[in-house]
């Protein structure tokens, strides 16, 4: 090892002080070793150095021994990468069974043979970088969203009856204008210190990732009452205002929508859906805030919350909101936008006709007979795409404003 190189962290659990010390010879020369007499000191341990690659940890102890620690980080905390090798004197399969099901990454018989825990020791950290790589966003330190939405997915499947949860979408207000304005190096830093700023707001209760671009995600895990999520969300808000730099005349800020489990929701991916829906409703009320899915309009009016339950399953639809004279777009889906960014400099900027509905632009929409409160689908070949499409439309109101909602899905050929 270099002189100047940092030493990764190794966190030895155990309540005899000489097996702390003979571990702590055998991996000192490679690694830095924190030491902990019970399961309890090692979690205050965790929660101050989280960036510990590995636990050593002794299955029998006083006050908390190896399974309840298990039990607690797997199950409560809900980290499942950090490699933990239990290492006990107790001999049999059955003692090996529990820590392994428990959440035991591995399995070692005192006396321990130096050579031995450490090759073991390598390969867990080694493990541990890799699910870390393909996990984490490189560029901020959280994690991305495919392990984000998987994380999510796992403790609401593993949710006992009365949990509540909190999913929260947080989007940087005007950011591609600094962005564009300041430079990529500032817009980078604006990420990179946000990102931080929601690392320290993380507990064993609320964890953050990344969804892409500027926008970012929070999940608080059984929360006691809504202020609680009110708090989380102020949190936000203040942690971006908090990035105040000389270069802009206010501090940058951002919007935040907000889904509840189980009222809004049962799994990951709708209440997603509702909290980005509670996202465009912080942006329409001006920004700087939070908002809660329901609590004003979002898609449609409040009032008509049900009546909205059409478009739920259709996320891999595109979707767009288009005002009804000027065609100016209110909202469009991922899927509705990345058609968008794909199209050719002199094509109109309509979905309709990018999607193929009609051969000219700003047509195809208002040519359909709605009326308020009533909707009209039809079947459309679409030549661009090379397939059949079914278009929904329905007339809504946003803001006061008379729009018109499109849902148009590609049929799939027999």
């Amino acid at each position: 090892m270099k002189l100047d190189e940092v030493k990764e962290k190794v966190l030895v659990v155990d309540d005899n002080k000489i097996n702390r010390a003979i571990l702590s010879k055998i991996l000192s020369s490679e690694y830095e070793i924190l030491e902990a007499e019970n399961g309890k000191a090692a979690l205050n341990e965790m929660k101050e150095h989280q960036d510990i690659m590995a636990v050593l940890l002794d299955l029998r102890m006083p006050v908390m021994d190896g399974y309840e620690f298990l039990r607690v980080v797997r199950t409560e905390m809900h980290i499942d990468t950090l490699p933990i090798i239990a290492i006990t004197a107790m001999e049999g399969d059955s003692s090996e069974i529990q820590a392994l099901n428990l959440g035991a990454d591995d399995y070692l018989v005192k006396p321990v043979v130096p050579s031995v825990v450490r090759k073991r020791l390598e390969n867990a950290i080694r493990l541990q970088k890799a699910l870390r790589e393909a996990s984490y966003d490189m560029m901020t330190n959280i994690l991305n969203r495919s392990a984000f939405m998987d994380k999510v997915e796992k403790m609401l499947f593993e949710a006992e009856e009365n949990i509540k949860c909190a999913f929260f979408v947080i989007d940087l207000d005007n950011f591609k204008k600094a962005n564009d304005t300041l430079g990529h190096t500032y817009g980078d830093r604006i990420l990179i210190d946000f990102s931080r700023k929601l690392i320290e707001m993380g507990s064993r209760n609320l964890i953050a990732g990344r969804l892409g671009g500027d926008e970012f995600t929070l999940f608080l895990y059984d929360y006691s009452d809504e202020e609680e999520v009110s708090r989380t969300a102020e949190s936000c808000l203040s942690a971006m205002a908090s990035l105040h730099t000389s270069k802009l005349n206010a501090a940058p800020t951002c919007s935040v929508g907000i889904s509840l489990f189980p009222k809004d929701g049962h799994d990951v991916n709708k209440l997603y859906y509702m909290a980005d829906q509670a996202l465009y409703e912080s942006k329409g009320l001006g920004k700087n805030r939070y908002t809660f899915y329901g609590s004003g309009k979002t898609v449609e009016e409040k009032s008509s919350r049900e009546s909205r339950e059409w478009i739920l399953d259709e996320m891999d639809s595109y979707i767009y909101i288009c005002d009804a004279e000027t065609h100016e777009v209110y909202y469009a889906n991922a899927k509705a936008l990345h058609l968008l960014s794909g199209a050719k400099p002199k094509e109109p900027k309509c979905f309709c006709y990018l999607l193929g509905l009609c051969d000219r632009g700003f047509f195809f929409c208002s040519g359909m007979p709605l009326q308020a409160k009533t909707s009209v689908s039809t079947i459309v070949n679409s030549e661009k795409l090379g397939r059949d499409m079914f278009y929904r439309g329905k007339l809504i109101n946003w803001d006061g404003r008379l729009a018109r909602m499109a849902i148009v899905s590609e049929i799939e050929d027999d």
